[in-house]
């Protein structure tokens, strides 16, 4: 993509091959690569590895196992342990490292990130069938409160129901907070990057995917008598009624939350497993599979 347009002129290099990212199988096999060499905890589990890197590619993957590696010679620890790995996935996600230290952090504003991200994690669990490996409310080095971790079904093709879903899971965060403040006056600037992410999908949803019922089938950046002022009003209709309907539903599992933030509060993070046990016993059904 970098290359000047005179060199890839017809009789020069014109032949271009895309190399897509690596699927489930070849994250394995890719990470068993990279691990040859070091010395792996036995209760390391590649498929789990692979399931949980959706989206990285093999120079990511081999970057990922250095990493970790770096975290468990810094940890004091013999072999790679599962633990090492963790840190090293949420130091490359989060663009920045943990904060082991959270006792300087203000009570409050703690259980606002921790019913922001218990949040996250059940619009996830409702609304699509993408795993959620680890809810954390440790805070990184990036300036992040806290962090869903979520693992999206691996599709070459989304449905508009999917994509619902995902905005709703991104507008969940916002929910969660005014249903633990109770007021629109508390809300808090947290979810800024979540609205950020949202109005993008929307943006493609209206004008790109053809979903949308007032444009129906038209790719809207072919015309230009489209005004940004009609897609916005409509971006803001469709917003409206997802948020709507995330803010009735957190409302409806208030219970279910309460206890999703309890576990966090006590232990800072949560596994998909706990998660799971905790919807499984109020009656929710897990749609996505287990990384096991």
């Amino acid at each position: 993509d970098s290359l000047d347009p005179a060199l890839i002129r017809p009789g020069r290099f014109d032949k271009q091959m895309a190399v897509p990212m690596p699927e489930r199988e070849d994250r394995e096999k890719i990470i068993e690569i990279h691990c040859r060499g070091k010395k792996i905890a036995e209760d390391v589990d590649f498929g789990e590895l692979a399931t949980m890197t959706v989206g990285f590619s093999g120079a990511s993957l081999e970057a990922l196992m250095n990493e970790a590696a770096f975290v468990a010679v810094s940890n004091g620890h013999q072999v790679i342990q599962m633990e090492d790995i963790d840190h090293a996935f949420y130091k490359m996600v989060m663009k920045g490292d943990r904060k082991d230290d959270q006792s300087h952090r203000d009570k409050e504003e703690l259980k606002i990130v921790a019913w922001h991200e218990a949040s996250h994690a059940l619009a996830t669990k409702l609304y699509t069938e993408d795993n959620v490996p680890k809810v954390t409310i440790v805070s990184s080095t990036s300036g992040a409160g806290g962090v869903t971790f979520r693992n999206p079904k691996e599709m070459h093709l989304l449905s508009k129901k999917y994509i619902e879903g995902i905005i709703k899971v991104m507008y969940a965060g916002r929910a969660g907070e005014k249903c633990f403040l109770g007021s629109d006056d508390m809300i808090t600037t947290g979810a800024s990057s979540d609205i950020k992410q949202a109005s993008e999908i929307i943006k493609e949803y209206i004008s790109v995917y053809g979903m949308n019922e007032k444009y129906g089938l038209i790719n809207l950046s072919t015309f230009s008598t489209i005004e940004n002022n009609q897609i916005i009003e409509e971006a803001a209709s469709i917003s409206k009624k997802l948020y709507s309907d995330v803010e009735k539903d957190i409302m409806n599992y208030r219970d279910v939350l309460a206890e999703i933030v309890e576990e966090l509060l006590k232990n800072e993070s949560i596994d998909e497993k706990a998660l799971d046990d905790i919807l499984t016993k109020h009656g929710i059904v897990i749609k996505s599979k287990n990384l096991d």
